[in-house]
């Protein structure tokens, strides 16, 4: 959008007489001055660029969801290793790596965004 817009400024205030012309073209066919047209191209740019910025910052919902589908993992995965080696200590182990597999991601989480 910017290359265009600044494309119709030079055009807009060029002394060529061919791309007075054009601007006048533009102007009649839209029926809008050459200088609302910039201001609204100009408009959409920063729309779009506040669009894309906060399309890049993640909900807090998924940071939970996150957390707590890691601490399930690492409960399972304990749980299952332990089931096989230990089986009477599964109910004791299951907990004790979900509350470590959410702190680990909650650590990395952290450390992520401290990164930023």
């Amino acid at each position: 959008m910017t290359k265009l817009s600044d494309t119709l400024r030079k055009m807009a205030t060029s002394p060529i007489a061919k791309d007075r012309e054009v601007v006048e073209r533009i102007e009649k066919q839209s029926g809008q001055q050459i200088y609302d047209i910039l201001r609204e191209l100009d408009d959409q740019d920063l729309s779009l660029q506040v669009y894309q910025e906060n399309s890049m910052i993640q909900p807090k919902g998924t940071d939970k969801q996150l957390i707590v589908s890691f601490g399930l993992l690492c409960a399972g995965i304990s749980c299952m290793g332990s089931l096989y080696f230990k089986p009477e200590m599964a109910i004791a182990v299951t907990p004790i790596a979900f509350v470590t597999g959410a702190a680990a991601q909650s650590v990395s989480l952290v450390n992520e965004k401290r990164s930023k």
